[in-house]
């Protein structure tokens, strides 16, 4: 005897999932939420499931019964978007932290003596007082 594969499908599987953890917050069994949507248990046991690629209007009627905007049936959609855009922010912050890192243990190996400080580069030499550009503010005021 063959046994038919059930189709699931992944958004709709999240979907189902968020109407299974909101209907579980509220103490309802899936025959209560059923009774409450005017829907057929058994459907909503595939609608939790992803086993529906269920339609705006049932989603709609569920989320009525369960007094939520039809919105908070997709939040977890959102929750995955916030933590793909977080780690991408923190992928464009490795370099930034990555020579912070740097710094502070070469901070620390002059503090612990183990390296000596790099000196400056030497200030190149110049003729220019080093008043000039006041100077040329001061004229430039006083005309």
């Amino acid at each position: 005897m063959a046994t038919e594969r059930t189709r699931v499908y992944p958004t709709a599987l999240q979907v189902g999932e968020r109407i299974a953890r909101i209907r579980t917050l509220k103490g309802w069994t899936q025959r209560e939420l059923a009774r409450q949507a005017d829907y057929s248990f058994q459907q909503v046991s595939k609608v939790e499931a992803g086993e529906l690629n269920t339609p705006v209007e049932t989603l709609f009627r569920l989320a009525r019964a369960l007094d939520v905007p039809l919105a908070a049936l997709f939040d977890i959609l959102t929750e995955e978007v916030a933590l793909v855009e977080a780690a991408q922010l923190c992928a464009a912050s490795l370099p930034k932290i990555e020579e912070a890192h740097d710094e502070i243990q070469r901070a620390l190996a002059v503090l612990r003596g183990t390296v000596t400080p790099q000196a400056a580069p030497p200030e190149e030499e110049s003729d220019a007082s080093p008043f000039e550009d006041a100077d040329a503010d001061l004229y430039a005021f006083a005309s």
